[in-house]
């Protein structure tokens, strides 16, 4: 109890029913060591705390209670977690590879700016998460292909978790990191396909997004339609020649709106009629923004039900 250990080895131990009050383990190796039946905390706040550089190598914990335990600035390798309490405990700067979760309590777990993320779940039953569980976003500096792809697997096997906690909103977040990241690693159609995906709806978790890409889809036709032509009642907006400098602009502003109030019943193909396109072009231009529109009504208002619902 209330001890400091510098330094120090423990290898090849078991300890079993033991309780830790107040401990501060500074640069400590722990290797093939098992925790079983163990209390790292008490009612009084006394808290563990390992820090500076101490390492975990093929740790394992079995039905103990870690709550609110420290881990600052350490490594954890081949370590298991299985049937324990972790409520409230706190990994800051850590290294963590190969830890695995079985049927453990992450209840306000905090995993801050971690140096490298891999854990798995190994759950019989389920691991409990709740509101303030937070698992912060690794920060990859190489944005090697290999990497993203194991990095976004942790982050959809978090996300899945948060979901089976029925904490569906929490989910969708750690879902879309978790696309992101997959993003960095991807190259190619594949690469531009995420991007896409990422432009219309976040993934499926940004309503927003959908929005105002319909937004951009608008007024990006309404200055092609300018160029390519339009009939308004018997008077023609035609910009082909303002590039040369040969037209006068002098009402851009009216036939901008005009064209703008095309773009947006195309768009959601209300279609009144009182405009029509002229020439090729500006009929190809608006078939095209009709399938668009389409698609994206859709896009949006099935993202927006996922989040309403959940």
């Amino acid at each position: 109890m209330y001890c400091e250990f510098e330094e120090c080895r423990f290898e090849n131990i078991e300890f079993i029913s033991c309780i830790f009050i107040g401990n501060v383990f500074f640069k400590c190796d722990f290797e093939n060591v098992i925790f079983k039946d163990c209390k790292f905390y008490n009612e009084k706040d006394d808290i563990n705390i390992f820090k500076d550089e101490c390492k975990f190598r093929d740790v394992r914990f079995t039905n103990s209670n870690i709550e609110k335990t420290k881990f600052e600035s350490m490594s954890l390798k081949n370590v298991y977690i299985k049937e324990s309490n972790l409520n409230g405990s706190i990994f800051n700067k850590c290294i963590m590879k190969e830890v695995i979760i079985c049927d453990s309590d992450l209840s306000a777990i905090k995993i801050l700016r971690p140096k490298h993320l891999d854990i798995s779940f190994e759950d019989y039953y389920l691991s409990k998460f709740d509101e303030h569980t937070f698992i912060d976003k690794v920060d990859l500096k190489k944005k090697d292909k290999n990497e993203c792809i194991d990095i976004y697997k942790v982050y959809k096997d978090i996300s899945t978790k948060f979901e089976a906690n029925r904490l569906l909103n929490i989910g969708g977040e750690y879902y879309y990191i978790a696309k992101l990241i997959e993003k960095d690693g991807l190259k190619g159609i594949a690469k531009l396909k995420s991007i896409i995906y990422w432009a219309l709806c976040g993934y499926g978790e940004r309503p927003t997004y959908a929005l105002i890409t319909s937004l951009e889809i608008v007024l990006v036709f309404a200055i092609l339609y300018m160029i390519t032509g339009l009939n308004i009642g018997g008077e023609f907006i035609n910009y082909k020649g303002a590039l040369m400098g040969n037209i006068d602009v002098s009402s851009i502003n009216k036939d901008f709106i005009n064209s703008l109030y095309f773009s947006i019943v195309t768009f959601t193909t209300v279609g009144y009629g009182d405009i029509t396109p002229v020439g090729f072009f500006s009929t190809l231009l608006s078939a095209i923004e009709m399938l668009l529109g389409v698609t994206m009504v859709g896009i949006w208002t099935a993202t927006l039900s996922r989040k309403i619902t959940k």
